[in-house]
């Protein structure tokens, strides 16, 4: 009886290390491309934003309260969107210029 309870001990063993060397390969998949579809977005963002700012520089200065109307409007639209199964209400992005 002794022998049996070891025996399935170890099979439950190699079976949950098979479990997790799955998983594992399985995150390592996905991380990359998690990261690198946040970080496309984040640089788009980032960039579309330097040049508005860039424009209105070059155009005689910066103008903060027409960027801070922009947001109150952005800020303030109702949003009904489902992500990948997640409801986006509302805008989750702000920013400041330096």
């Amino acid at each position: 009886m002794r022998l049996s309870r070891i025996t399935l001990l170890i099979i439950a063993l190699i079976i949950g290390a098979g479990f997790n060397l799955l998983v594992r390969k399985q995150l390592d998949d996905v991380e990359p491309q998690l990261f690198q579809a946040t970080e496309e977005a984040m640089v788009d963002m980032a960039n579309i934003l330097a040049s508005l700012a860039e424009s209105q520089f070059r155009d005689g200065g910066f103008d903060g309260e027409s960027l801070k109307q922009v947001m109150e409007i952005a800020h303030s639209r109702v949003i009904s969107a489902t992500i990948f199964k997640h409801p986006k209400v509302a805008v989750g992005t702000d920013f400041y210029v330096t």
